[in-house]
């Protein structure tokens, strides 16, 4: 928790993982994506097998829902270790390149991975910088369960979103997501005895309630058929497991049928974030059928 003073005549590196695709935890988690924070815990935790680290600072991430496409670790360590650490360094990363750069299919098109020189600064302790690599390593990410009831539907998953050094602690945030409160309890139990066994801090927010899908109800088949009016063609519905404002209403209102419309929106939470307009006037028209023709649905 507490930052030591610097050793005497450390050598001070920056590893940067970016140009990653990144995306929206509640859509894209399936996706083989890779995890800006995950990566560098992959490369820390083969340096430290055989280096001493002293973790500066790690930095990463805006929001915990959004998969990072980019992250940040400045390090020292002993200048005897230098070669080692370059030779394991390349090595690691020439592994991932083989992965993700694969020339059957190319997962990470413009994914960079460096390391470079930098100024000296304080630093964690041994120890604590341990701690820091092995808690990032071990953190839950990407797609948990999926549903044993809906074909290719993600039931829960984790996001290891966002990585903060501030003055003397290193914060890290993860967004968990379920459609069974049940099973996303399970998850927050991985997190608390994680916490827990690494004698972090660890603080729950607020959760966006569940809501679970009703694919055959009568007012989706109701929806689905005014979609298909518009259109003029079959329409397929989809679910995902991001979180909605739909989730709130049902816990207070269990009874009442809701459905969720919106236009074909493509990489979310990324610089390539945009949206089709055509579905925007589509959909204006679809709302207005249903208000036109909702008393048409039996009771």
């Amino acid at each position: 928790e507490f930052l030591a003073p610097t050793p005497e005549k450390l050598r001070f590196y920056k590893i940067k993982v970016e140009g990653l695709l990144g995306g929206h935890s509640g859509g894209d988690i399936h996706l083989p994506r890779a995890n800006a924070n995950k990566m560098i815990a992959r490369l820390m935790t083969v340096l430290n097998k055989n280096i001493d680290i002293f973790i500066s600072e790690w930095n990463s991430g805006s929001n915990a829902n959004v998969i990072p496409r980019s992250s940040q670790m400045i390090f020292g360590i002993n200048p005897i270790d230098e070669s080692k650490l370059k030779q394991m360094f390349r090595n690691e990363k020439e592994a991932i390149y083989r992965y993700y750069l694969n020339e059957m299919k190319i997962l990470e098109p413009n994914m960079s991975i460096f390391i470079e020189d930098v100024e000296n600064r304080k630093v964690f302790g041994k120890k604590e910088s341990t701690n820091i690599i092995a808690t990032a390593n071990l953190i839950p990410n990407g797609v948990i369960n999926v549903s044993p009831l809906y074909e290719d539907f993600i039931h829960t998953s984790c996001n290891f979103g966002v990585i903060k050094t501030n003055e003397n602690e290193i914060e890290f945030q993860s967004y968990p997501r379920s459609i069974w409160r049940t099973e996303l309890n399970v998850l927050v139990n991985r997190f608390d005895q994680l916490a827990k066994f690494n004698r972090w801090e660890i603080e729950l927010r607020p959760i966006l309630p569940e809501w679970s899908p009703k694919p055959n109800s009568q007012f989706i088949q109701f929806v689905k058929k005014q979609y298909e009016q518009v259109v003029n063609q079959e329409i397929k519905l989809h679910l995902v497991h991001g979180g909605l404002e739909t989730g709130m209403i049902s816990n207070k209102l269990p009874r009442v049928s809701m459905v969720s419309l919106g236009p074909t929106v493509e990489d979310n939470h990324s610089p390539n974030e945009r949206l089709k307009i055509e579905d925007v006037g589509i959909l204006y028209q679809v709302l207005k059928n249903i208000v036109m023709n909702i008393n048409k649905i039996k009771n």
